[in-house]
């Protein structure tokens, strides 16, 4: 025998609030986020751990998590730029940003990456030279999507003292990956050099 019409109705509502509760969970996991390195106190000297994890997101690479610009290693090789607040410093290798995996408590989850503050390290082009960490003319973004695809930007970071705030370009969403690299000559695209350091925040 068929349900009533009560009956009916009474499990379309219990579906319709299954329904409810699984899009509002969904809502609040996709909420915007800013990864700005706050959960380093900038009292503190400069840290170099094998990954950087803030916001839920994960850096891995050779960085450098600058609480204190004058601190060491900028006290031999020239004071650095500063935001006054925590940044991150990216090495000639580049680093690779993930939401979620290694060093956080969550599996790796798709992301939206919209904006990004950029800028050069060191006030002195010279030290950094000296040093083999020429400050960065360009910086190279490549994302991979959930599908596997790839999508890529470069920034031209003009040597400001203050930070710049970069917008990128609307097909940086659904990622489950992003790898900033950068050079001082210029090249872009998947043969880019990758030679210089560079400063990144906001993300």
């Amino acid at each position: 025998m068929g349900r009533s019409l009560k009956e009916r109705v009474i499990l379309i509502k219990q579906h319709f609030v299954k329904f409810t509760i699984c899009f509002a969970a969904l809502a609040a996991v996709a909420h915007a986020a800013t990864v700005d390195f706050s959960n380093f106190p900038t009292s503190g000297g400069n840290a170099n751990p094998d990954s950087v994890t803030s916001g839920g997101a994960t850096f891995n690479g050779d960085t450098l998590v600058v609480a204190n610009p004058t601190a060491p290693p900028f006290d031999k090789l020239g004071t650095a730029i500063s935001n006054n607040t925590t940044y991150l410093m990216v090495n000639p290798s580049g680093v690779t940003m993930t939401l979620g995996g290694y060093g956080t408590t969550s599996a790796p989850a798709p992301f939206d990456l919209t904006s990004i503050d950029l800028n050069r390290v060191f006030f002195d082009d010279l030290a950094g030279n000296a040093a083999g960490l020429p400050n960065a003319l360009i910086v190279n973004v490549t994302g991979t999507t959930v599908s596997g695809s790839t999508v890529r930007t470069n920034i031209r970071v003009d040597g400001s003292k203050n930070f710049q705030t970069f917008s990128l370009p609307s097909n940086f969403v659904n990622l489950m990956s992003v790898r900033f690299t950068s050079n001082n000559d210029g090249s872009v695209g998947p043969g880019a050099t990758e030679n210089a350091v560079f400063s990144l925040d906001n993300v």
